[in-house]
């Protein structure tokens, strides 16, 4: 994205990362730290309006600091579950791959002792 009365390509694609990472605009706005916002009177006046209509929404008062921990809670089990995923795979197909090959020794051992 390029502005070209800002000319300030790189502030926009930083913006609209960080955006994007938040899941939208709405998102951005509601959980950026209001002291982040306070240079934009646009971005306080869309949170104050953000605000109500979540509360409407949800029928409790908006609290940024335990919506976001919450947020961080899930996404850490989240990731944990699938690292605990992952690992079980790895760990079920080094066995059987274990298995196999011990197999497969165990017939050769057997064909070699055989033989003498």
């Amino acid at each position: 994205m390029l502005s070209r009365v800002l000319s300030r390509a790189h502030s926009l694609t930083h913006a609209t990362r960080c955006i994007e990472k938040s899941g939208g605009i709405d998102d951005y706005i509601l959980y950026t730290k209001p002291k982040n916002l306070a240079d934009s009177e646009l971005a306080l006046s869309l949170r104050t309006r953000l605000i109500s209509a979540w509360e409407a929404q949800h029928q409790s008062t908006f609290d940024r600091r335990r919506i976001v921990y919450e947020r961080l809670v899930a996404e850490s089990a989240k990731q944990q579950a699938l690292a605990t995923a992952t690992a079980g795979a790895t760990t079920s197909t080094s066995t059987a791959t274990s298995t196999s090959t011990s197999t497969e020794d165990d017939g050769s051992s057997a064909a070699v002792n055989h033989a003498a």
